[in-house]
């Protein structure tokens, strides 16, 4: 069923969630940007308290079948409504609706953040992404945000992660084995260099001295921004507990420096960038665990690169990107054992 033909049948569950009369559902756009959970922006009107209201919200539904398996939007509703509880910019959450039966999978509506996504283009220059003007207040937010995301109280939140597991590697080792059986799913396990590379990194995981929240996907085009600043960091499907290095390392990775002067996301130096992040975290930033965790960070790329080209070959999905990411995937292989190279030389 397509989404526009849900609007008459939205109209009365959207008048109860919101407490509003007379809501006229005026049109629902789907975003195709984004290819793990699929996104809807809804215009509304209606009356509530006796005054006129158009607003647009956000749901975010379930795929029927995405590159991130096993879906469970229940639990980036909670972790949305733990982080800005305590001050993270992130969306307003309005409510978490598991009946498929409302809009065909289960979903999670919030309210629509105004301001502008920019897309990831390592070929475009600083100056196509944010102006000069713009540039500093943005770099110290990206910075800012992603500090507060590591020095976040999970223990003490309600997002429902799992226990403690101490200052070892078990959380590591859990994202690697997380990967590996979906890279195995895809049927791409038995590649010897995957197969070599997943058991050295599993075997040479160094001790955690900090679990924290990890983001899993914080680079431009995963924020909102609007007169320099950012408003909302999004896309948070594969947050997860770890080593905040993990996310220092995809931050700086060169997929989301910019073609000019190579800054790391299109904002800064990646020695502006270490030097703020330490200075605001109190936390230092260990050279062999930032090549460890790029490391870890393609074994994941493989995951998702795997998992898409296995949906479209399957007809789980129609989306012609999936179809061209098992080309990605040698590039990926490359790239991992150019890693391995350098940490076994260290």
């Amino acid at each position: 069923m397509e989404p526009e033909t849900q609007a008459v049948d939205l109209t009365a569950y959207l008048s109860e969630k919101i407490g509003a009369d007379n809501l006229v559902v005026n049109g629902i756009t789907k975003v195709e940007q984004g290819m793990s959970s699929e996104t809807f922006f809804f215009d509304l009107s209606y009356t509530k308290n006796q005054n006129e209201v158009r607003e647009e919200i956000v749901i975010k539904r379930e795929p029927s079948g995405g590159i991130l398996e096993t879906y469970d939007l229940s639990k980036e509703f909670r972790l949305l409504n733990s982080l800005i509880a305590g001050g993270i910019t992130v969306p307003q959450v309005l409510w978490n609706e598991p009946d498929a039966k409302i809009f065909e999978r289960p979903f999670y509506a919030m309210k629509k953040v105004e301001g502008d996504v920019f897309n990831v283009d390592p070929r475009r220059p600083s100056k196509l992404m944010f102006n000069d003007d713009e540039r500093p207040s943005l770099a110290g937010d990206f910075v800012s945000n992603i500090v507060k995301i590591h020095n976040f109280d999970w223990k003490n939140s309600d997002m429902g992660f799992p226990a403690d597991p101490g200052k070892d590697n078990e959380a590591v080792i859990r994202q690697i084995e997380q990967h590996e059986q979906a890279i195995d799913r895809a049927g791409y396990r038995s590649l010897p260099i995957i197969a070599m590379s997943i058991n050295w990194l599993k075997q040479n995981s160094p001790e955690i001295d900090r679990l924290s929240i990890v983001h899993g996907d914080y680079r431009i085009g995963n924020f909102i921004s609007k007169g320099g600043r950012i408003q909302a960091v999004i896309d948070w499907e594969m947050c997860h507990l770890g080593d905040p290095h993990e996310d220092l390392a995809y931050i700086l990775s060169p997929a989301w420096r910019s073609a000019d002067e190579g800054l790391v996301n299109h904002l800064m130096t990646e020695g502006e960038f270490i030097k703020k992040y330490q200075e605001m975290s109190g936390i230092s930033v260990d050279p062999y665990k930032l090549l460890y965790y790029g490391g870890i960070n393609i074994i994941r790329g493989l995951d998702l690169m795997c998992t898409a080209a296995k949906n479209f070959t399957h007809g789980q999905s129609s989306d012609l990107r999936d179809g061209i990411h098992a080309m990605t995937v040698d590039f990926l292989l490359e790239a991992l054992m150019g890693v391995i190279t350098m940490l076994t030389a260290s």
